[in-house]
């Protein structure tokens, strides 16, 4: 039986939920210097390596690596994930409509939940920087964040910006 892989659709589990789940801190990088710093303007090789991501369904490794890193400001999280992708030609990008069923597509989710919330703010972005956001299950909830999109040569990447105030 073929056993057809997997959209590469990327979880990332924030920290910020992460201390009410048992799991310790992660050292972000603090832009002190910058603290309206975005995701194009920062230098992304001083940021906190998160490594190799898991699937989704955090049984194993993507066909494909993903890698991401993270730093923050004094008033925004910047998230930089950028996925290995051998056959950009298949690469499967056609929503552009914002809070459209881009989950169903390849994208990078977010999943962000600050200290004292009940709930979670659920973040997805495609490889055309089209945005989708949920707080929970609520799909009408707007976070304004920003998420920058590129395609390069076997990859794409998504580099988002999002704004304390948001959450």
């Amino acid at each position: 039986m073929l056993i057809q892989p997997m959209r590469q659709t990327v979880l990332l589990y924030m920290i910020c939920a992460g201390l009410a789940h048992g799991l310790p801190p992660l050292p972000l990088t603090v832009v002190a210097s910058l603290p309206q710093a975005t995701a194009e303007t920062l230098d992304w090789d001083t940021a906190t390596d998160l490594g190799l991501l898991l699937r989704c369904d955090a049984i194993a490794m993507p066909c494909v690596k993903t890698r991401a890193r993270v730093a923050c400001s004094s008033t925004r999280l910047l998230v930089r994930v950028v996925c290995d992708e051998p056959q950009m030609g298949k690469l499967q990008a056609s929503i552009t409509e914002r809070d459209g069923t881009l989950w169903a597509e390849d994208c990078v989710e977010l999943f962000i939940q600050p200290p004292g919330w009940d709930t979670y703010a659920h973040l997805i972005a495609n490889p055309l920087g089209t945005l989708y956001d949920e707080l929970g299950k609520d799909a009408t909830w707007n976070a304004d964040w920003t998420c920058h999109a590129t395609r390069d040569i076997g990859s794409w990447s998504v580099d988002c910006t999002i704004p304390f105030a948001s959450l």
